[in-house]
């Protein structure tokens, strides 16, 4: 039985930005767009990667880069975010962690993995 595969993604209310690390990416198969998903029974937000656009359903194009992450700007989503799960303060950043489902090129964040992160520090 193999274990599940753990991805990052940061949300940074203070910039307006949803960091998607680019291990992340690499591991729901490199996509040209991704969804962005909320559930809130499931208190989960997904991303989930589509080689299409798709009209009024918060498709984000990605554009391929070797080094770098990708960051998404989505003040609305955000907001949306912050307003639904209590967990999330407006004025914080958070590291959440999820699971990959690799056959449906989507990774399920847990709102309850959001830690308190600060990218400016620098830890020794």
């Amino acid at each position: 039985m193999s274990h599940p595969i753990t991805a990052l993604m940061t949300i940074d209310f203070k910039k307006g930005r949803i960091r998607i690390h680019k291990e992340s990416y690499r591991l729901i198969g490199s996509p040209r767009y991704v969804h962005f998903l909320v559930s809130v029974e499931k208190e989960a937000i997904a991303i989930r990667g589509v080689d299409k656009s798709i009209k009024q359903a918060g498709t984000v194009r990605l554009i391929p880069q070797l080094e770098a992450d990708y960051d998404v700007h989505c003040t609305q989503f955000l907001n949306l975010l912050a307003s639904t799960f209590p967990i999330f303060k407006e004025t914080c950043t958070y590291r959440v962690a999820g699971t990959v489902h690799a056959d449906e090129r989507t990774i399920i964040f847990p709102v309850h993995t959001g830690q308190k992160y600060d990218p400016e520090r620098i830890s020794t």
